[in-house]
């Protein structure tokens, strides 16, 4: 079902609004001008991955979301595990995080769980410059301990540092992990290695943001050595069939660069997906 843009917004508020969109009710800052403005415009964020990831999920599964913004992928994971099943969220900055929370609640997301920190491969802390959420930015390219080079930052916000805690996914001493969803801003390795012993354990399908030739090598290097079959996905950012319809595509050539990878035992299908033979490999957008 498409919906109509007009009717979708529900409640708009100085910088957050709250619009029905393809998996349930969104709060998304409008100052965000990646995620934020799809939202806004289509309904919906990275539906393609969203939709890929759901395919590995079936109901009583466990997902974390790893660098969860505000939901738009926890929501979707959440309703393909359903109430058996159980998603853990983690979102390092406070602004975000709220709208995280306020989108589980809206949802009524009850097996899902969001804790405001990083993940890393040791516990730690980790900071993040105080950004003034108001301003037109991507606040889905953050990193921790630094800032990005292509999203400016004012010299107070700098200096009006945010401290973050940081845990590893081996500490969370889960009982089951079925899909690990990784979006750490350059932190991929580092998710993976502070998670070896549970990876070790559950032996889950781990899909992760790829967009850096120069990190690409330690993150593929630990899954083949692993025992992963690691596939390149890199679909359109633009999604023509989107939720609310709309044929304008601000995205232009746009696309997500990510690799999914399946545990060599449960590899029983090629995907139609370029596949990663060395840790060398890289598809460019």
């Amino acid at each position: 079902m498409n919906m109509n843009r007009q009717l979708a917004l529900t409640w708009l508020n100085g910088h957050v609004a709250i619009r029905r969109c393809r998996h349930g009710f969104l709060a998304y800052n409008t100052s965000d001008n990646v995620i934020g403005e799809s939202i806004d415009r289509y309904g919906e964020w990275a539906e393609i991955e969203v939709g890929l990831m759901c395919e590995f999920l079936t109901p009583g599964d466990t997902a974390l979301d790893i660098g969860a913004n505000n939901g738009t992928h926890a929501i979707a994971l959440a309703q393909a595990v359903g109430p058996s099943g159980a998603v853990y969220c983690f979102e390092p900055q406070p602004y975000v995080f709220r709208l995280l929370m306020t989108n589980l609640c809206l949802n009524e997301l009850q097996w899902c769980q969001a804790f405001q920190c990083g993940i890393s491969d040791t516990p730690g802390s980790a900071w993040l410059p105080g950004y003034d959420y108001t301003e037109n930015r991507n606040y889905g390219a953050i990193p921790l301990n630094g800032y990005n080079p292509g999203i400016p930052v004012s010299e107070a916000e700098l200096n009006r540092k945010v401290h973050v805690d940081l845990r590893t996914i081996d500490g969370l001493k889960l009982i089951a992990c079925n899909l690990i969803k990784i979006d750490a801003e350059g932190m991929e390795e580092q998710v993976l290695r502070g998670g070896e012993a549970t990876i070790a354990r559950f032996r889950p399908v781990i899909y992760a943001e790829n967009n850096d030739r120069a990190r690409s090598q330690g993150c593929l290097d630990w899954l083949l050595s692993h025992g992963y079959v690691v596939y390149f996905h890199n679909p359109a950012a633009y999604n023509p069939d989107n939720f609310y319809h709309n044929p304008n595509d601000m995205f232009g050539s746009a696309c997500e660069q990510n690799i999914i990878a399946i545990p060599e035992e449960r590899h029983t299908r090629e995907l139609p997906l370029v596949r990663a033979r060395s840790a060398a490999d890289f598809l460019e957008k």
